[in-house]
C-alpha cells in the first residue's frame, strides 16, 4: 500500500500527526487499499475513490493544536475506519449519523474505548447548554452514549447524563425512538443496519414535512 503526506509545514504538531498516522495504519493492516493519502491543511473530510483513499484534517482543529496524542489517534481511527466501512458497503448510502457510531463502535472493540471516551469528554465539556432547535444536533449529541451501548454501559450512561444538561422540544424524543431502539443493536446482525437507515430516512423526511 503506498502512504501519500501533506503536511501543511513542517514542525512538531504536524509531525506528530503523521506518527500518530503511522501507528493507526500498523495496528488496522488495511491491505485492501492501494493508496491512502493524509493530507493536513484547512478541510476537515475524507473521500473514497476505492481502492484509493483520501483523508484530510484542519491543521487548526484545537486538538491538533494542543497535540492531544489521545485524540489525535481518534480523530485519525475514525477517518481511517470510516472509509473502510464505506469501501464494504459500496452499495449502501449510511447516513454520516449511523456512520459514526459504526465507526465509534469499531474504535471500541479494538481496545480504544477509554480514548474515545475522553475525546467525546471533552467536547461535550465545551458544549454550551442552549436550547437545541435542530434535530441534526439533537442526534449528533447522542452518538457518544450511543456509540457505547452494549459495549460499555458505564460509560455509555454517564455520557448521556449529559443530555440532560441541554434545553431542546420532547417531539425531538418521540420522532428518534424507534431510530435509538435499533441503533443500540449489533448493526452488524441480521438486516438490522437497513432497518437503521430506513429509520434515519423516516425522521429525515418526517422533519421535511
Amino acid at each position: 500500500m503506498r502512504i501519500v503526506k501533506n503536511l501543511i509545514a513542517k514542525n512538531e504538531k504536524t509531525q506528530l500527526v503523521s506518527a500518530i498516522f503511522d501507528e493507526c495504519l500498523k495496528e488496522l493492516n488495511y491491505q485492501f487499499f492501494n493508496k491512502i493519502e493524509l493530507h493536513l491543511q484547512k478541510e476537515d473530510e475524507m473521500k473514497l475513490d476505492f481502492p484509493d483513499a483520501y483523508i484530510y484534517l484542519n491543521y487548526s482543529d484545537p486538538f491538533i493544536q494542543s497535540s492531544d496524542k489521545k485524540a489525535i489517534k481518534i480523530i485519525l481511527l475514525k477517518k481511517l475506519i470510516c472509509l473502510a466501512i464505506m469501501s464494504k458497503n459500496p452499495d449502501k448510502k449510511i447516513p454520516d449519523f449511523i456512520m459514526e457510531i459504526l465507526t465509534n463502535r469499531e474504535i471500541i472493540r479494538k481496545g480504544h474505548g477509554k480514548d474515545l471516551f475522553y475525546y467525546y469528554y471533552i467536547i461535550l465539556l465545551q458544549y454550551e447548554p442552549p436550547r437545541i432547535q435542530e434535530l441534526s444536533i439533537f442526534l449528533k449529541i447522542n452518538i457518544p452514549w450511543l456509540s457505547f451501548v452494549s459495549l460499555d454501559n458505564y460509560d455509555s450512561k454517564f455520557l448521556k447524563k449529559f443530555i440532560d444538561r441541554f434545553e431542546y422540544t420532547k417531539a425531538f424524543e418521540s420522532m428518534t425512538r424507534d431510530l435509538f431502539l435499533v441503533v443500540k443493536e449489533d448493526l452488524s446482525k441480521g438486516k438490522l443496519l437497513d432497518k437503521a437507515i430506513e429509520a434515519y430516512n423516516i425522521i429525515k423526511n418526517t422533519a421535511k414535512r
